[in-house]
Parts: structure tokens; C-alpha cells; sequence
């Protein structure tokens, strides 16, 4: 058994250097446009919400994607009821979530059409604020760094959107096609 799952390893590592030096694996180059880090401090990118600039962090940590409530009327959206859980994190805890309607979300040309969760964001927006000199209006979470394939390249402070959903699903093809 123990051979069996190092060979399947071995095998697989031998198949991946080899596809990391196959054409078909840069999916990213020079060209590929991207979305410039406005901060890396901690991974921050511009967008636009409902038609207005606005400033989004990229937390690799959080489960879903949230919009402070507290910008409603700035970025004209709407709530509805309030959903029966609560989040915690690092930042503490938050209550009275809400499902947000009536929101446009645009990062380098591509409309997030995913359902956002509105929460008061006031504490982590004011210290992130403070610390960055931008307003932070949401939170990408790994809902949408998932669906949309975000990479983030923090060395050259750029973002791509949807190049890293090519590159997983061309990798996992790759993968299958080898081993069937």
C-alpha cells in the first residue's frame, strides 16, 4: 500500500515538472492583463460598485464575500432580512448579516455575479483604513477567488480574475487524461 502511494506521487510529481515546462501551463504572461494591488500590505484592489469606485479587500481566509452595510446609500444598495447566523474571525464577530440586492460588482472589466452578504464592517474598514489610506467598501472571499480564479502576485503588486480557474481546470485535465 505504502508503495503503491508513493509511486502514485512519484508519478504525479514527474507529471507536473513536466507539465510546469509545457507551453499549455503559462497561462499568465506579460500580456495577460491584471488588475494593479492597490495595497499589499494586505491585498487590496480597485473596482467599481453599482458604477462608483470602490476598494475591495482579498481575504484568502473568508469564506464568503461581504459589503459593509454602512455604504448603502453611498453605492445605492439594497438589504433584505436579516439571515439566522453570525460570522467570527479575527476581527471578532459579526451579527445581523444580510443578503444584499440590487449590486454591481466590477474588478478589471468582469462583473462578479455572485450573492453578497451585508455586514457592518465598521471596525475592520476603520483600522484597514487607517493603516492603508483607502475606505474599504467589501471583502472578496474565497468564494470568489474560487469561482473567479484569482491569482494574486504580491512580489510585481497585481491581481489576475479568472486566469487561475484556466489554469486549475487545464491542470486537472491534464491530470486525468495522464492516468486514464
Amino acid at each position: 500500500m505504502k508503495t503503491g502511494f508513493f509511486l502514485l506521487i512519484a508519478s504525479l510529481t514527474c507529471f507536473l515538472g513536466t507539465y510546469a515546462q509545457n507551453s499549455k501551463f503559462h497561462l499568465i504572461n506579460e500580456q495577460t492583463p491584471y488588475v494593479k494591488l492597490v495595497s499589499t500590505r494586505v491585498a487590496i484592489i480597485e473596482g467599481s460598485l453599482n458604477g462608483k469606485k470602490a476598494y475591495f479587500l482579498i481575504d484568502t481566509g473568508s469564506t464568503i464575500s461581504l459589503i459593509d452595510l454602512s455604504q448603502k446609500k453611498r453605492y445605492r444598495f439594497k438589504e433584505s432580512k436579516i439571515l439566522n447566523r453570525s460570522l467570527s474571525g479575527f476581527g471578532g464577530s459579526l451579527k445581523q448579516l444580510r443578503i444584499i440586492h440590487k449590486i454591481e460588482v466590477k474588478i478589471q472589466n468582469k462583473f462578479i455575479s455572485l450573492t453578497f452578504i451585508g455586514a457592518h464592517l465598521g471596525k475592520l474598514t476603520s483600522k484597514l483604513g487607517k493603516s492603508v489610506g483607502f475606505e474599504i467598501v467589501g471583502i472578496l472571499g474565497s468564494d470568489i477567488i474560487d469561482d473567479y480564479g484569482l491569482v494574486i502576485d504580491y512580489p510585481n503588486k497585481r491581481c489576475w480574475i479568472g486566469v487561475g480557474k484556466e489554469i486549475k481546470e487545464t491542470m486537472l485535465y491534464e491530470i486525468d487524461s495522464t492516468f486514464n
